[in-house]
């Protein structure tokens, strides 16, 4: 994530804190790498959390709520090609 950001132009940090004042999201600050390229990252949990990964906008096939827990979604993307985790 964070050689990505450099590669784009900006620190993580600096992305960070300009996309929380863009978008006006405080906490799990969805990462806007290159808009340019549709290229918008999305944290699955707190960056102080051991389960933090980021999910690509570019990779989600659909997202839906959950039936009984109304602010939860199901993401859902296609299968990896054969030999690909």
């Amino acid at each position: 994530m964070r050689a990505s950001c450099l590669e784009n132009g900006s620190t993580y940090e600096g992305k960070r804190i300009a996309d929380m004042h863009h978008i006006g999201i405080k906490r799990k600050t969805p990462i806007l790498i290159n808009p340019s390229k549709n290229i918008f990252t999305f944290p699955t949990h707190s960056p102080t959390d051991f389960a933090y990964s980021w999910i690509l906008y570019s990779h989600v096939q659909d997202i839906k709520p959950f039936r009984n827990k109304p602010n939860s979604k199901s993401i859902k993307w296609p299968k990896p090609p054969n030999g690909c985790v």
